[in-house]
């Protein structure tokens, strides 16, 4: 048995939109949003009317990394579908960039490191960002991936461990594996799971794992499900409706935010998606908003719960 969850006080959600009409990816970054849009990666004051050029370059789906702006990169400029490196931006611009050849990407909960994955050689490296320094690991990603699909990578406080998907051939069947990045071991926690699927997995403050497995296809179903040092899944969230990919974010240590679908479309296997609490004790999720139109994913502050990587940004203040 779970204790049961004390669920967090939430004030109205706020939408901020971006000064540009054509941005995308938005994100909230030391007091500023910060997105995609023509040209470049921009920042811009909130309410704002104008944003400045902060790297005008390919970039995309920016992320916050603490004092990094870590974004992936296309492939000579190409589709973002496509990228070939995960470029992280210094607050401080007395110090230089640091670039590395990878699509995935993982930071770890306490900002103190960034893990990069390249699905062209398996290579898995991992950033000290206080340093900056770029050191290989010993682990590899076994098996091959569609470099389109990007997966989201979680990773452990200290950021010495990792969950990633990876795939029997570059659209087979999906499994959940846990890395060691000293040691090189590697474990599969989940799967594999027939194609067309994916899984994706995420580290607790209690030590287990979610595991968040989404079987596509004519009947599909999605299970968020806790996994605890026991190995016994319990199952937190079944439902038949298509889900975006996106990792959950702990909003305390027994309820996560994530954006879901909580009814399927009734001419199609998806719905209206929207940011909604899960607590971890496995009572009822609770949408935090109502609009039916919510896209990205959820981050929690020690202010506001956000769901970022949208045209707009969405702030839930914490009461």
């Amino acid at each position: 048995m779970f204790r049961a969850a004390i669920l967090p006080k939430l004030g109205a959600p706020e939408v901020l939109t971006p000064p540009l009409s054509s941005a995308q990816g938005t994100i909230l970054h030391g007091g500023s949003l910060v997105f995609v849009s023509d040209g470049g990666l921009y920042r811009a004051a909130l309410e704002a009317f104008e944003a400045e050029l902060i790297a005008a370059e390919p970039l995309f789906e920016p992320v916050h990394a603490g004092s990094w702006i870590a974004a992936r990169r296309s492939a000579q400029g190409g589709a973002p579908s496509h990228p070939d490196a995960i470029v992280l931006l210094p607050d401080d611009p007395a110090r230089p960039r640091v670039v590395v050849p990878g699509q995935g990407l993982g930071i770890d909960p306490g900002h103190t490191a960034a893990v990069i994955a390249s699905l062209d050689d398996g290579s898995i490296r991992r950033v000290d960002l206080a340093s900056g320094e770029v050191a290989a690991t010993s682990a590899r990603l076994g098996g091959s991936m569609d470099p389109m699909m990007s997966p989201p990578i979680a990773v452990s406080p200290g950021g010495r461990q990792i969950l990633v998907m990876e795939t029997d051939g570059e659209r087979g069947p999906a499994s959940l594996v846990l890395h060691d990045l000293g040691s090189g071991d590697r474990k599969i926690m989940v799967g594999p799971i027939p194609a067309p699927s994916w899984v994706l997995g995420m580290f607790t403050p209690a030590g287990d794992v979610l595991v968040q497995v989404m079987r596509l296809g004519d009947s599909p179903r999605y299970t968020l499900s806790r996994l605890p040092k026991s190995g016994v899944l319990a199952t937190l969230v079944d439902l038949a409706v298509a889900q975006p990919q996106s990792l959950p974010a702990f909003v305390t240590p027994d309820v996560v935010a994530l954006p879901l679908s909580l009814v399927a479309h009734p001419i199609a296997t998806y719905g209206p998606v929207d940011l909604v609490l899960v607590p971890l004790s496995g009572s009822a999720q609770i949408p935090v908003t109502k609009t039916g139109d919510v896209r990205g994913r959820a981050r929690a502050t020690s202010t506001a719960l956000l769901v970022e990587g949208g045209s707009v940004l969405i702030s839930v203040p914490r009461r």
